[in-house]
């Protein structure tokens, strides 16, 4: 079995926040973070637990990448387990990201080590291109591994 965090290593941290503006307030004055870079995230497609769904909206904000390790904050808008989350538990760490090339080569191994493929999105615009994104929930530790795909132009 392979080491995945020699491999990948970790991208950022996440939260889910019901408040993102309060959130950025605080990691701002917790950590000294400046330059968040603001996302209004709506995804040209997305899945959760393989039924397409078309309304999905997250509102993020992440800190600038002059940091080992980035601070991702996601304010979930539309239903989904974010959303369900969120309302479990207030503001909470909620998933530990990782930017990577092979994006089904990774995806993979998180289901085939028994996670649950809860959200998978994809996205494409002028600015980044295409990159695709999944969350995978694993019960035994209680928390998501994301796994980003490194934006490209095809």
């Amino acid at each position: 079995m392979s080491n995945l965090l020699d491999e990948i290593g970790i991208a950022h941290i996440g939260y889910f926040v019901s408040n993102l503006d309060a959130a950025v307030k605080r990691m701002t004055m917790l950590y000294g973070l400046s330059g968040f870079e603001f996302t209004d995230y709506k995804p040209t497609r997305a899945w959760v637990r393989g039924k397409e769904i078309f309304d999905y909206h997250v509102k993020i904000a992440t800190s600038s990448p002059d940091t080992s390790i980035r601070m991702e904050l996601l304010q979930p808008l539309s239903e989904s387990p974010m959303m369900d989350m969120l309302k479990n538990s207030a503001n909470t760490i909620s998933h530990i990201g990782h930017s990577v090339k092979n994006y089904e080569m990774y995806r993979d191994i998180l289901l085939d080590r028994g996670c649950e493929l809860l959200i998978e999105a994809e996205m494409e615009d002028n600015r980044l291109g295409y990159r695709r994104s999944c969350y995978c929930f694993d019960y035994v530790m209680q928390t998501i591994f994301e796994i980003s795909e490194i934006p490209h132009f095809r």
